[in-house]
């Protein structure tokens, strides 16, 4: 079947719908009471960006809080779109003619092909991302998701740059909110508003282009002014790029457009589209933030009284620097506990959350509070000294072998030999076949092993007569005492007695 439009097909979108609408009225059928007595559905209360209609407001709430919270901190935009190298690109259809005509792979190492020049995070190999250098080397065609993880590994290098660790050392303040999209072949590429302090700007436009290498993100952005192209450099000679722009007039209205456009309207939009089937097809996070913003688990529980996403985080982000403010959570616990500088607190404790104002007055709650989780002890491993090992010649017992007449020695915990190491009749000599049949005991022993041994020796022509009968009986062999006791100078009669 054709591909038509972000790499899919017609029958991934049809399954894609089905999964869908099985989803939801999943959710729409799954019903439980409130602790108040109300009885809702999981649909009512889901946040899916696929179901969810207050999922869509609370994205465009966050945007405009980062928007606010860069304000408030005299933040500068910077507006990056990275894309993928085009040999990248083609892994899709199995080829890589194009990327081993750039690039060689030795020991698991990529190298340029002109250079020589080792290429360090490019492509990963590890449990985190996958193995997609193997893949590659093996050449085995990639999929959309191992592609997004392709460029989550370069943008994660990106993101621990020295340029990130200047401004983290520095403490300064930066955010950032990412959206991934697809192209029409269904390979993805990001656009990412990131709000930094200008004078970060050469180091992260340096990094940025050395992380994203492909030459499509390093293109000179161009725009026309008087009838000629002309181009917008920094004071040291730096321009903006296809991939790095920081002339934005709206920078969230600017990102927005991209946020806005992977979202669907659960209300208006009944069905998915072939960019909606890409996302849930493939696994692949619309928006992401960093983690400067106030979080999530916690904005979704203040939220029943105060929604306003900004004055949360302006709380968590300035009690680290003035005693005014306080912002403490503790997410196992399921507690957080917010003051503003007007004294304003919000206090959440296991369901229960409340307002109060800084004369103490409890102004609104919501919730109740759910008693505390047991927490489960984890079983903790002892670890014991391992005594030392007692010497061979301490650990030697003696054992005495009547048999052989000796005293042999064994290490403690083994099972003494036998006294007699019995073998088959036919593999024993003449000496201990005589030997044995001199000290038989008739008191303890099988008579039939007596007669097996008489008869080993009347075949080798020691003993003269015939072979006995091995199931002859002890009133047979009554017999034969005179005979024995005689020639053997056994007393037949006592045993036999014993016997009876």
């Amino acid at each position: 079947m054709s591909i038509l439009k972000y790499g899919l097909t017609v029958d991934d979108l049809n399954y894609t719908k089905e999964k869908i609408s099985n989803q939801r009225d999943f959710l729409k059928n799954s019903q439980f009471l409130t602790p108040s007595g109300q009885t809702k559905s999981l649909l009512e209360v889901s946040f899916s960006p696929n179901h969810s209609e207050r999922y869509y407001f609370r994205v465009l709430n966050k945007v405009n809080t980062l928007n606010s919270y860069a304000l408030a901190f005299d933040l500068d935009p910077i507006f990056m779109t990275a894309t993928l190298d085009a040999p990248f690109h083609e892994m899709l259809k199995g080829k890589f003619r194009k990327f081993y005509a750039k690039y060689q792979i030795i020991d698991r190492e990529i190298y340029l092909r002109r250079t020589g020049e080792q290429v360090k995070g490019l492509v990963p190999n590890d449990d985190r991302y996958g193995y997609i250098l193997d893949d590659i080397r093996d050449q085995k065609p990639l999929t959309v998701k191992q592609l997004y993880n392709l460029l989550s590994y370069q943008m994660y290098g990106f993101l621990r740059s020295y340029a990130f660790k200047k401004i983290k050392k520095a403490g300064d303040e930066y955010a950032y909110i990412r959206v991934t999209e697809p192209m029409k072949s269904g390979v993805p590429h990001y656009h990412m508003l990131l709000y930094v302090n200008e004078r970060y700007r050469k180091d992260l436009y340096n990094a940025f282009h050395r992380y994203f290498s492909a030459p499509q993100n390093a293109k000179p952005l161009t725009y026309y002014e008087n009838g000629r192209i002309c181009t917008k450099p920094l004071p040291d000679g730096t321009e903006e790029t296809q991939g790095f722009q920081w002339d934005i007039k709206s920078p969230h209205g600017y990102v927005l457009k991209y946020v806005l456009k992977s979202f669907r309207n659960v209300r208006d939009d009944k069905e998915i589209d072939y960019l909606q089937a890409w996302y849930i097809k493939h696994r692949i996070p619309r928006i992401i933030t960093s983690h400067t913003l106030i979080p999530q688990w916690v904005y979704y529980k203040a939220s029943l009284i105060d929604s306003d996403w900004f004055a949360l985080t302006e709380i968590k982000k300035f009690s680290a620097k003035q005693d005014l403010y306080l912002f403490e959570s503790d997410s196992e616990n399921d507690t957080f506990r917010l003051v503003d500088f007007n004294g304003r607190e919000i206090i959440y404790d296991n369901g229960l959350i409340q307002l109060y104002s800084s004369s103490g007055r409890l102004i609104r709650e919501a919730g109740k509070k759910k008693p505390k989780r047991v927490p489960i002890q984890p079983f903790k491993l002892k670890f014991i000294e391992k005594e030392k090992p007692i010497p061979l010649k301490e650990r030697l017992i003696p054992v005495y072998y009547e048999h052989i007449g000796r005293t042999l020695y064994m290490t403690q915990g083994t099972k003494p030999k036998p006294l007699y190491k019995f073998k088959s009749v036919r593999s024993m000599s003449i000496n201990e076949l005589w030997d044995y049949r001199l000290n038989f005991n008739f008191e303890h022993e099988n008579l039939a092993k007596f007669l097996n041994i008489e008869n080993e020796l009347i075949r080798r022509g020691v003993l003269d007569g015939e072979l006995h009968n091995l199931n002859i009986h002890w009133e047979d062999f009554e017999d034969m005492f005179a005979i024995h006791n005689a020639i053997y100078d056994t007393d037949f009669d006592e045993v036999f007695e014993k016997r009876l």
